[in-house]
């Protein structure tokens, strides 16, 4: 089961999400996609960028869904989420930060950028005619976990061609508080939080946030808990918004693999002494401070874990009902 907290009013409300019908221009019809691989350079840097497309232009031109991953991951970590699992006929692009590992947050959002700019290339027949008049700029969502999900508000209330809004697991720092891990700690205190803030203050375009009352970083830390909703009640009050709560959800389980956690992420460049690492892994199961009670389980059973497949199931669900309500 899940909570939404939405407001497009100055009213906020509880109630229980339910799907509506897709709209017939965003389902995806048995539709075929291929993929096209190709590079863009931001800052000097290479970014490793993979565009799934429909493999026909008819009802071009089709919208845009842009997926920014979280720090240490990459785009390959994120293979649940397609048009295809989104219901979405659309022009799905996901890159990969050159420098994944480095907290440092405009390296995402010039990624953003970047992307739509090469978005904008491929339609006019730049180097491949593959892409030429089959896009729509007109409609681009952006979709990020975790730091990418915090540097599309950044991107969003500075960019007009963001239409629409996707945050998983995004996290928010208004107190001065740590978690009491380090290395959460430094990747806290690496972000500009002031930046993050102000932009989320000047959001005009629809906005979901889909987090996880397990989530150390974005909802159940006993030193700065449930700091999403912070976020979310940065953002105007007469900006549509929702916040969806889900039950035994974390912040990892929106990668592919539910045994990857942040120890095995911070494998990549830190050798950390074995007791080290396996706290750190452990982080997401760990209950650390008050949690929303909600008396269903999952699914609308009673439960006290929550499988990968299940809080994918539960944010597809709710993005592809978003997106059909405002791109």
């Amino acid at each position: 089961m899940q909570k939404c907290l939405r407001s497009s009013t100055h009213i906020l409300t509880i109630i229980l999400l339910t799907l509506r019908t897709p709209s017939v221009d965003c389902e995806a019809m048995e539709t075929t996609f291929k993929a096209y691989n190709t590079t863009m350079k931001v800052d000097g840097s290479l970014y490793s960028v993979t565009i799934t497309y429909p493999g026909t232009k008819s009802g071009a031109p089709f919208p845009v869904i842009i997926f920014a991953h979280g720090l240490c991951a990459e785009k390959g970590w994120y293979n649940w989420l397609s048009p295809t699992s989104l219901n979405v006929t659309c022009i799905l692009l996901k890159f990969t930060v050159f420098n994944r590992t480095a907290v440092k947050i405009y390296d995402w959002v010039n990624g953003i950028e970047h992307a739509i700019s090469l978005l904008d290339d491929l339609n006019t027949g730049q180097d491949t005619t593959l892409f030429q008049n089959m896009i729509d700029l007109s409609r681009i969502g952006v979709i990020g976990h975790s730091m990418g999900a915090i540097a599309a508000v950044i991107s969003a209330a500075q960019d007009a061609r963001i239409k629409v809004l996707s945050l998983l697991a995004p996290a928010d720092k208004t107190r001065d508080v740590h978690t009491g891990y380090w290395v959460l700690d430094a990747y806290i205190d690496g972000i500009d939080w002031v930046a993050v803030n102000q932009a989320a203050s000047q959001l005009r375009v629809p906005t979901q946030i889909i987090v996880g009352d397990q989530d150390v970083f974005s909802w159940n830390s006993s030193l700065n808990p449930e700091n999403a909703k912070i976020l979310f009640d940065t953002i105007p009050a007469d900006t549509p918004k929702e916040l969806v709560l889900v039950k035994n959800g974390t912040h990892c389980y929106f990668l592919d693999n539910a045994t990857v956690t942040l120890g095995s992420l911070l494998d990549l460049y830190f050798d950390f002494p074995k007791s080290i690492r396996r706290i750190i892994s452990q982080y997401n199961g760990v209950v650390t401070g008050s949690i929303i009670e909600i008396s269903e389980g999952i699914l609308g059973e009673a439960s006290s874990t929550l499988s990968v497949e299940e809080q994918h199931t539960i944010a597809l669900q709710n993005i592809n009902r978003w997106l059909n309500d405002y791109l």
